[in-house]
């Protein structure tokens, strides 16, 4: 799986012993023999260790001495595991119970496992604090929230209870991570929480995210941590960046991570290649303004983007071979219709070369007064200035021309205006 590194194969002897010589660093790692069975051990700074291979009840066993930690992990894994083979058998149970009482009493046993689990992990915690396993169990450890007073005269204390409730769950959710144990890069759990937390946890938003990306970097007090989460999520957003959203996170890090010297491990080559990726793609990033068009409409007259005064204007790249594209117009006809009172244009792109049959199903299928143009034969095609790869293609600018979106589908469209709609009716 993709959480797996394959450091190495070794052999292992007819005396039961194999060795490895190599760097190895303090972490989690994981066995896997011939068989396909693994065993997930913790490694410190003790070298050697022996590990004990049986077979009962047709499943293998394994157990380890050499190391009090390493032991201490291994007794917590035994522990846990026969518990959760336990929650999967009662989940079974559940869906499976002919009767609603038989339900209950599986999920208050289930209940209980968990609660035994959060028990076993805490006292660990307690155990052994400050090494490797302690500071490992504790970043598993969720948040507790706290119950919030909420005074009489509040006239919805539901909602800002859980509105309290989300604000200190997102501000507190990362509390558990020892910043200062570079240890924690080679285990599951520091890479894996902070994409939970940016994925989940933090509202999907364009600034909210940057903004989360600053405080996980900000908490990275120590240089080896700084620079596995730097180069993580880098990576992360980078395979993403066809997304707008990912596109805006990655190009945050260039500009305020890569650009401003904050990571002195790259190469001059890197760095100018990086200045390159930033030029280019934000020139119609979210929060950018969207490069000029000007170009003819169907009487031949050139109209220009930046002209269309309104508080919202959609641009649509389209052509007429693209099936999919002319569902998207019918859509975005009713759209239109719907959210008239929104102030809101379309300024659509034909990228076609039939302007004949452009013609005709502009008089057949779209509305006159939308903005409707086509760039065959233009000297400064707008396909290349927004970068569009295929079509359809929809930009959503604000009154200023800002790109709020791109690449979007009519239904995120049309959440998006409907938004725009409750918060004009306060």
């Amino acid at each position: 799986g993709r959480k797996i590194f394959l450091k190495d194969t070794v052999a292992i002897g007819t005396s039961g012993k194999a060795s490895y010589k190599g760097s190895i660093h303090e972490g989690i790692y994981l066995f896997v023999f011939p068989d396909s069975s693994v065993y997930e051990i913790m490694v410190t700074s003790k070298k050697e260790y022996l590990i004990k291979i049986s077979q009962a009840e047709q499943k293998i066993r394994y157990s380890i001495q050499g190391d009090s930690i390493a032991e201490a992990y291994d007794s917590y894994q035994n522990k846990t595991n026969v518990l959760l083979d336990r929650i999967d058998s009662l989940k079974y149970g559940i869906s499976t119970a002919e009767s609603h009482e038989a339900q209950l009493a599986l999920k208050q046993s289930m209940k209980n496992d968990l609660k035994e689990i959060d028990r076993i992990r805490n006292d660990y915690v307690h155990k052994y604090q400050n090494t490797l396993l302690g500071n490992y169990l504790l970043a598993q450890i969720p948040i507790s929230i706290p119950e919030f007073v909420i005074p009489e005269s509040i006239a919805y204390p539901d909602s800002l209870k859980w509105v309290m409730r989300l604000d200190y769950y997102q501000t507190h959710y990362l509390d558990n991570i020892v910043w200062e144990d570079p240890r924690l890069i080679h285990t599951p759990v520091l890479e894996e929480k902070i994409n939970t937390y940016l994925d989940k946890v933090v509202g999907q938003e364009p600034d909210r995210l940057s903004k989360a990306i600053d405080l996980v970097l900000n908490k990275s007090t120590n240089s080896d941590i700084r620079k596995f989460l730097t180069e993580s999520l880098f990576s992360k957003y980078e395979q993403d960046k066809h997304r707008p959203l990912a596109e805006y996170v990655y190009l945050h890090l260039i500009r305020e991570y890569y650009l401003k010297g904050h990571v002195p491990w790259i190469t001059d080559h890197q760095l100018s290649l990086l200045k390159d990726e930033l030029n280019v793609l934000q020139a119609t990033a979210i929060g950018h303004h969207a490069p000029a068009i000007s170009l003819p409409n169907q009487d031949g007259r050139i109209v220009a983007l930046y002209e269309i005064d309104s508080e919202f204007t959609l641009v649509f790249f389209w052509d007429y071979e693209c099936s999919h594209c002319k569902r998207i117009l019918k859509d975005l006809v009713s759209t239109g219709s719907k959210y008239h009172y929104l102030n809101i244009e379309f300024f659509t792109v034909f990228t076609d070369n039939d302007l004949d049959i452009w013609r005709a199903y502009l008089a057949k299928r779209i509305p006159k007064s939308w903005v409707n143009t086509y760039e065959f034969d233009q000297p400064d095609r707008p396909t290349i200035a927004y970068h569009i790869k295929q079509t359809p293609s929809l930009f959503l600018l604000d009154a200023d021309k800002i790109i709020l979106n791109k690449h979007i589908t009519v239904a995120e469209l049309d959440r998006y205006l409907f938004q725009v709609a409750q918060k004009s009716k306060f």
